[in-house]
């Protein structure tokens, strides 16, 4: 992690091969997939946030590919980090909840729901837990709901309400 720091701070420029990221820990792996969450929100977030990001990211290419984070394809490396401090501490409440928001964003409803259900299981009190989850639920039900069907009823709204008044 240190290593990987003075990449980024610029400290270590006697570097001419990328580093081999390799968490030693469950915090590590986190923290991993948080950067590579960072390069692709970075990415997708430069029309929306402004020029500043990809400038950003311009600016630091040659440091990132360095670094040993996927600039390819950072939203899976984010995936695979996030699941790999899961394994290495699976009570890692926001391993789990990153991961959900990972699996949102691509559209892995199920495995969304599946994340959001292990924070739940490990911090019953996180109000966010319920409401991603419910985002889950809902966009499952969505896909499988029949063009002619009506718009779903209040019926969504109160499990959620539901949900939420459990948790605090």
């Amino acid at each position: 992690l240190e290593l990987f720091l003075g990449v980024l701070l610029g400290e270590q420029t006697t570097l001419k091969e990328p580093l081999t990221l390799i968490p030693r820990s469950a915090d590590d792996a986190y923290f991993i997939g948080v950067a590579q969450w960072f390069v692709a929100w970075a990415e997708e977030g430069a029309d929306k946030e402004g020029q500043f990001l990809r400038m950003l990211r311009g600016i630091f290419r040659h440091t990132l590919k360095l670094s040993g984070l996927d600039t390819e394809n950072p939203k899976a490396a984010s995936d695979r980090f996030f699941r790999m401090a899961i394994a290495m501490y699976p009570e890692h409440y926001w391993a789990h909840w990153s991961l959900g928001l990972v699996r949102l964003k691509a559209n892995d409803w199920p495995g969304a729901e599946e994340a959001f259900n292990a924070c739940i299981a490990i911090r019953a009190d996180q109000v966010s837990a319920y409401t991603n989850r419910f985002r889950a639920v809902y966009q499952q039900a969505m896909l499988h709901r029949p063009w002619w069907a009506t718009p779903p009823d209040a019926g969504f709204f109160r499990t959620l309400a539901s949900d939420i008044g459990h948790a605090s």
